[in-house]
């Protein structure tokens, strides 16, 4: 089991909710719609001990939910790095894919992805219910994390 759907199962577990904007309030982190650039979707920062998720105001609302769920992945399993340290030599592209797996586990309902095991659901679908971005989703997909 991956780093972000272990975390998204023990988040939905021990909270009863789903919902990132509901656990984001439970965990005193605030969630602010902004005016940023067109392909910048979200960004969450830690500054003097508080946590902050930006979403871009001009996203579909559809999108909200999938963008916080992303970026409380991001707060929650990589801490230690913050969209101020300009510095950081890690892997972008491991992080993305992390916060994305955590994003889809927490969204996403354990009787849709028993559906989807069994073919009755496709991952256009999953894609839909979960409102992440097909592209994500396929990724995710080819990564194994499906």
């Amino acid at each position: 089991m991956g780093k972000g759907k272990e975390l998204a199962r023990q988040l939905k577990s021990q909270l009863g909710t789903n919902d990132p904007v509901h656990i984001c309030e439970l965990y005193h982190y605030h969630i602010f719609k902004a005016k940023l650039p067109r392909n910048t979707k979200g960004f969450y920062t830690k500054l003097y001990g508080s946590i902050s998720i930006f979403v871009n105001d001009k996203l579909p609302p559809e999108h909200f939910r999938y963008i916080c769920a992303h970026e409380l992945g991001h707060a929650l399993m990589h801490e230690e790095i913050n969209v101020m340290h300009k510095d950081f030599q890690g892997d972008c592209e491991q992080m993305e894919l992390e916060a994305d797996e955590f994003a889809f586990w927490l969204l996403m309902e354990d009787k849709w992805m028993a559906s989807y095991r069994l073919g009755r659901i496709s991952v256009v679908q999953l894609s839909e219910i979960t409102h992440m971005p097909m592209e994500v989703i396929e990724r995710l997909q080819q990564k194994g994390i499906l």
